[in-house]
């Protein structure tokens, strides 16, 4: 169901969103064909012979053809499942026009879910994009020895990648379905306007730039290896932002624990091969909570916390399977 962000929903067009979300087999076009055929059979019942038939006829138009000529017996079938599908949806469907508080739920929740698997496919489909394959990483060391960054190198090189072989001028094709990109974006957006505000200069010495990016928090923040080469110095760690082992252990215990048994992590689930949409969910929630944290970070630390555990040699668990009735 499209939704016109100048307009009201209505209560119908919610219950309409949400019977075709929950309803299996029932679709918009079926919603279409359905109204089709009442106003064209007006003052008949929605399941009536009628009706459903001409439901049948307004698909064969919607599917080029596609419901001909048939046998008598195909076409009983098809009236039979036809009538039997729009019964369920307009049960639902009066259910909730009949419970406000149930409807506004019910909308919500399948908003919900229609988010959280279109960030799932779209973060999938990153994990195999160029910018997060290892032949796009940076060396750091031959950009250290570059004595001057363009702004956007110098963003690149802040996700640990080559800027020769991921670039703005191809990543921007992807804004509108790539998280990472709208990522990369506002971070550009972010340093170029530090630019124009004489924060830093453009193009940028590489020394300077570190200092910045490391006084701003960025998120991921720069990999310790470029900053290390471009200041000519280890990195320190503040002593309010050292985390005791036992307390980092209890994080790693509590993410993995989390993420298998209540967003559905594979517990045997390799960050270097496969996508998950337990960190789009998980990020959702805790973003609900109003702490925002990327897809990215909750991968990069359940990574480490796998290897934790398997250095532990603790066995991960599935929750177990509940039988269906």
């Amino acid at each position: 169901m499209s939704e016109d962000p100048g307009t009201a929903l209505t209560d119908d067009a919610m219950a309409r969103f949400v019977v075709c979300q929950r309803v299996a087999g029932w679709s918009d076009e079926l919603d279409q064909a359905l109204q089709s055929a009442l106003k064209r059979r007006k003052g008949s019942k929605d399941t009536s012979d009628e009706v459903i038939r001409s439901v049948w006829e307004v698909l064969g138009t919607f599917n080029k053809g596609k419901f001909g000529s048939c046998s008598k017996e195909e076409e009983h079938r098809v009236v039979t499942a036809l009538r039997r599908l729009v019964r369920r949806a307009r049960r639902l469907e009066g259910h909730l026009l009949n419970d406000p508080e149930a409807l506004e739920l019910a909308y919500v929740e399948e908003q919900r879910k229609r988010l959280l698997a279109r960030d799932a496919r779209q973060q999938f489909a990153d994990e195999r994009r160029i910018f997060n394959r290892h032949v796009a990483d940076a060396d750091y060391a031959y950009w250290v020895a570059r004595r001057w960054w363009t702004l956007e190198e110098a963003v690149t090189l802040t996700y640990g990648k080559d800027p020769r072989k991921v670039v703005w001028g191809d990543l921007k094709h992807h804004r509108s379905f790539s998280p990472w990109v709208r990522a990369y974006q506002e971070r550009l957006d972010l340093v170029q306007r530090a630019a124009r505000g004489g924060e830093i200069s453009d193009p940028v010495r590489p020394k300077d730039f570190a200092r910045w990016a490391n006084e701003h928090d960025l998120d991921p923040a720069l990999p310790t290896e470029l900053v290390e080469l471009a200041t000519g110095k280890k990195r320190t760690v503040r002593d309010s932002d050292h985390i005791h082992h036992h307390t980092l252990h209890a994080f790693y215990a509590v993410l993995l624990g989390t993420a298998i048994w209540k967003y559905g992590l594979d517990p045997d689930y390799d960050p270097d091969k496969e996508g998950s949409d337990a960190f789009s969910s998980l990020r959702h929630d805790i973003g609900s909570a109003g702490l925002p944290v990327s897809a990215a970070t909750l991968r990069k630390h359940t990574k480490a916390a796998q290897k934790w555990a398997r250095a532990e040699g603790i066995k991960l668990k599935r929750p177990p399977r509940v039988a269906t009735p």
